[in-house]
C-alpha cells in the first residue's frame, strides 16, 4: 500500500459537483471546510478531503474517524497499520498513503527572499543552487524543490515547523538524500516529481514510490 492519490481542484468550479462531493464528507472536514473563508482555499481542503476518501476508498475502508497528534499531524483512530499525509498547492490536492509513517508535500515554484533563503537553507544547499542555477527560473527551482523536500521531511515526523528546515540537509544528487540532525541514524527515502509547475515530493522508509503514483 503505497500509493498517492490526486486531484485538480478545478472539477469543484462547479458548484454542483463542489456540493456532491461536500456532502460525502466526514462531519471534521465539513466544519474544516466550513471555517474557511476564501472559496479556492475551501476547494483545496475539500480537494484534500476527497483524495483522502479516494485512497482509503481503494484499501477498503469506507468509514474512518481522523485523529491528529501533538502536532497535528492525522491519521486514521483505530487503524495503526495505514498512515496518510495530505498536502495541495496550486490547483492541486494529494493524499498520500502507506503501510508505514509517511509525508508528503506539493508546492507550486516560487520566488525567495534573501532573508527566508538563510533561516531555511544550509550553508552548502546555498552554494550549490547559487553555483548550479543559470537563471533565476533555475534558481527559483531548485529552491523550491528543496524546500518541498524539507516540508515532506518535516510532516513524515509530523513536527511541522517545530523542526528547524535548516537542520535537515538536503543532497540534490542523481539519488536525492536528506541528513536529518534531530534523526542522524535514521535513513529515508525521498520520491520526488515535476509536474509542470507542481512539484511533488514523499518521504518514507519505503522504496517503491515511484512506481505508484496516481493521478485521478
Amino acid at each position: 500500500m503505497n500509493e498517492v492519490y490526486g486531484l485538480d481542484i478545478r472539477i469543484l468550479d462547479d458548484k454542483e459537483v463542489f456540493d456532491s462531493w461536500y456532502q460525502k464528507m466526514p462531519e471534521y472536514r465539513k466544519d474544516k471546510i466550513d471555517r474557511i473563508k476564501p472559496l479556492n482555499d475551501k476547494k483545496l481542503s475539500l480537494g484534500a478531503g476527497i483524495a483522502l476518501h479516494r485512497a482509503l476508498l481503494a484499501n477498503g475502508i469506507k468509514e474512518y474517524k481522523v485523529g491528529a497528534s501533538e502536532h497535528g499531524k492525522p491519521y486514521i483512530i483505530g487503524k495503526e497499520g495505514i498512515f496518510f499525509n495530505l498536502s495541495h498547492s496550486g490547483n492541486v490536492a494529494v493524499c498520500a498513503i502507506s503501510d508505514s509513517e509517511i509525508g508528503v508535500d506539493i508546492e507550486k515554484r516560487r520566488s525567495f527572499s534573501e532573508g527566508l533563503i538563510k533561516k531555511v537553507f544550509d550553508d552548502r544547499e546555498i552554494q550549490d543552487v547559487e553555483r548550479s542555477a543559470e537563471t533565476i527560473d533555475d534558481r527559483n527551482e531548485r529552491y523550491t524543490a528543496l524546500w518541498t523536500i524539507k516540508e515532506s521531511v518535516m510532516k513524515y515526523y509530523g513536527t511541522g515547523i517545530a523542526m528547524d528546515p535548516a537542520s535537515i540537509h538536503v543532497d540534490l544528487g542523481e539519488k536525492i538524500s536528506v541528513k536529518c540532525q534531530a534523526f542522524p541514524e535514521e535513513n529515508l527515502n525521498i520520491f520526488f516529481n515535476n509536474y509542470d509547475e507542481i512539484m511533488l515530493t514523499i518521504c518514507s522508509k519505503n522504496n517503491n514510490f515511484n512506481k505508484v503514483i496516481n493521478f485521478l
